[in-house]
């Protein structure tokens, strides 16, 4: 069963919720789309930022301005700046040109999820004492028919084995019965 690390933001926050999922579900399959939905995630983030700290027109700026005009209002922290500008700059990484490692994949992950928490934190006024837990990689379909395709050769391969041996003792008995 598949457990997400950003289920706090579930109730308040669904649209972050739901890309985090898509985030951690796509982070070993395809490690660009894990960075392209963590960008989304950051930039609805950024632009819940402004319109709690009564920012107006940050939509119409680009993601490096919105952060821009952020900062000079002070209005975030160093090190949630810099966690989302990586996730801004591996989010374009990602998009574009579809380069993505699943080692950058699983750092930003992880980067995101503590934004979300600074995020959540700082907005609901509750301390989560959440730790992030790596997704582990989920099988695939293809994964799954490929086990069951072994398992199943394993199966007839064991069945061969008992059908010789039965046969052996069944001519082990008829012979001593002919006796």
């Amino acid at each position: 069963m598949f457990i997400s690390n950003f289920t706090f933001l579930e109730k308040e926050y669904p649209t972050l919720y739901r890309l985090g999922i898509l985030a951690e579900k796509n982070t070993f399959e395809d490690p660009s789309t894990t960075l392209t939905k963590l960008r989304i995630l950051s930039e609805q983030i950024t632009l819940m930022l402004g319109d709690f700290e009564g920012f107006n027109d940050l939509e119409n700026l680009s993601q490096f301005e919105r952060l821009k005009a952020l900062e000079h209002a002070s209005t975030i922290p160093n090190e949630v700046r810099e966690i989302l500008h990586k996730l801004r700059k591996s989010g374009n990484k990602g998009s574009h040109t579809g380069e993505a490692s699943g080692a950058e994949a699983r750092f930003m992950l992880r980067q995101a999820f503590h934004l979300c928490v600074w995020f959540y934190e700082l907005y609901e006024e509750e301390n989560l004492f959440a730790e992030f837990v790596m997704p582990s990689k989920v099988n695939t379909s293809s994964d799954l028919l490929e086990k069951v395709k072994e398992e199943l050769e394993t199966t007839k391969e064991e069945l061969i084995a008992l059908k010789a041996v039965s046969y052996t003792h069944l001519r082990a008995h008829e012979t001593r019965h002919d006796l």
